[in-house]
């Protein structure tokens, strides 16, 4: 494992207000603290930009600072720092699974979670997802919890996906934006598999008068409040299937670059970028997508 390590001193004389804001800065970027003046962070391109800055603002104050990464030569292990990494999340997450827990238990007796208040959670774990370098088990413990509430919660009208009748999208033109990516791609499958099998699926900035058009700004199917288009697409038709709904979690997961709760989700990742990597057409990607998710369905429905 390749570790960045940033060591400092500051003046000891004059006013302690460089090493408080030091401090809080190195909390916003999730750094683990060393004994003494320093801190830890993997190493990646974006945490050296961020220490190197840290560095100059740190000689700019009089400091002495240094900057230097590579792998563990001694000392604590890195399966200890992970863990350390681990729980300096912990009660972050804690709060807010208990605030999860609180609203979820509200809903059930009849107080509706707003919209806002499941932006605002979603937004919060965002924030402690991007510092958990390591994907603690809490954190996925309180991902699941989050997506549980959005799956559950009585949403309000503001959050509601109308009903749509099956027979209206019956041997329609439905169209996207090009350059599909996981949502628009599940979601063409969806469509073609369980909703209108004689779909036509366009690719296009500019949709017909006449298309269904789905995952655009205004679209007839699109993003509602957390949820992404294919689960929009499952509650306005109704679909019930438990094994549509695991592949509706994987598909958020990567959507919305969250957690990953279902052990499926990296490996449909890694197709699915393996597939954008070769630069292929819309159609070429439908083509060779829509199988993989015929293959995952298949899998689900065993495990269902």
């Amino acid at each position: 494992m390749n570790w960045l390590i940033l060591l400092w001193t500051l003046p000891s004389t004059g006013p302690s207000t460089g090493r408080v804001t030091l401090w809080r800065r190195l909390k916003r970027l999730g750094a683990l603290p060393l004994p003494g003046s320093g801190a830890l962070l993997p190493d990646s391109a974006d945490h050296h930009e961020q220490f190197t800055w840290l560095l100059q603002e740190i000689e700019a104050a009089g400091g002495d600072g240094l900057l230097f990464h590579g792998t563990r030569q001694g000392g604590l292990t890195d399966t200890t720092l992970r863990a350390r990494f681990h729980a300096a999340r912990q009660d972050d997450y804690l709060e807010l699974l208990s605030l999860i827990d609180h609203h979820a238990e509200q809903d059930r007796q009849g107080t509706p979670v707003t919209r806002a208040t499941l932006h605002q959670l979603r937004q919060q774990y965002q924030n402690f997802w991007h510092l958990d370098f390591f994907q603690s088990p809490t954190g996925i413990q309180v991902g699941q919890a989050l997506r549980q509430l959005e799956r559950t919660a009585d949403i309000p009208d503001d959050l509601a996906v109308p009903r749509a009748d099956p027979a209206r999208y019956q041997g329609r033109t439905w169209s996207t934006r090009p350059q599909p990516r996981v949502d628009r791609l599940a979601s063409g499958w969806l469509i073609r598999r369980f909703v209108d099998p004689q779909a036509k699926l366009e690719y296009t900035d500019v949709p017909g008068p006449n298309d269904v058009s789905f995952d655009r700004a205004l679209g007839d199917f699109t993003h509602v409040g957390p949820l992404c288009t294919f689960e929009v697409l499952l509650r306005a038709f109704d679909l019930r299937d438990p094994a549509l709904h695991a592949l509706g979690d994987i598909v958020h997961e990567l959507d919305v670059q969250g957690p990953t709760t279902r052990p499926e989700t990296p490996g449909v990742d890694a197709l699915l970028r393996g597939l954008w990597a070769a630069d292929l057409s819309d159609l070429d990607l439908e083509t060779q997508a829509h199988p993989l998710f015929d293959h995952l369905y298949r899998a689900l429905s065993q495990e269902a």
